[in-house]
């Protein structure tokens, strides 16, 4: 399958094209500038020019593909993580930049597949029951661009195309809101967030 992969470079992308290439996929990478051709180069996948933030930039760049992976991600430092505009890019990339690759997509029919990003945080409290897919949502502040980020990619369902919405959990990578938070565990502080009374 010829696969596209946007965010090649960061924390999920990168083993994400190591993955892919490994099972016989062939995989390009969107590389945002000439200065990101090298490091999309680096992981094995094929660069290809394009923006996130430009439909036509975009559709020219999936050409050629059967599916998109979208795993672009902003995710702040943890200094900055505590504020709501510390956010402000991360909301930038999965709202403006989902709805993007979904216009995008559209201008391209042989793109089949599109993957999106997102967290599992914005499900309501459950209580003791099992939480999934169709569990309630309550999406608030920072968390809910995922949601829009879904529901933009879920359009192309719709429209006959499979669109796949992933909800990660906590995340363990080689990233700084890792090293961040294994710093704090070493100094004894809680690594999940949450009410005292969980």
């Amino acid at each position: 399958m010829r696969v596209m992969v946007i965010g090649a470079t960061g924390v999920l992308g990168r083993p994400l094209v190591r993955r892919l290439l490994a099972e016989g996929h062939e995989v390009s990478g969107l590389a945002r500038g000439e200065d990101r051709v090298a490091a999309v180069r680096a992981t094995g996948a094929k660069p290809v020019r394009g923006s996130l933030f430009d439909v036509d930039s975009l559709a020219g760049a999936l050409n050629g593909h059967d599916a998109v992976l979208n795993v672009a991600t902003r995710i702040p430092d943890a200094r900055h993580a505590m504020t709501l505009s510390g956010w402000a890019e991360n909301d930038r990339v999965r709202i403006t930049g989902s709805r993007t690759l979904a216009d995008a997509v559209r201008r391209v029919g042989e793109v089949g597949i599109v993957v999106q990003e997102g967290i599992s945080f914005v499900y309501a409290d459950g209580g003791d029951e099992e939480l999934d897919e169709d569990a309630p949502l309550a999406p608030r502040g920072n968390i809910a661009s995922s949601t829009e980020a879904h529901a933009n990619i879920a359009e192309l369902a719709d429209e006959g195309r499979t669109a796949i919405r992933l909800r990660i959990g906590l995340l363990v990578a080689d990233d700084p809101m890792t090293t961040t938070m294994l710093a704090a565990a070493r100094r004894g502080s809680p690594l999940i967030i949450g009410r005292r009374t969980d």
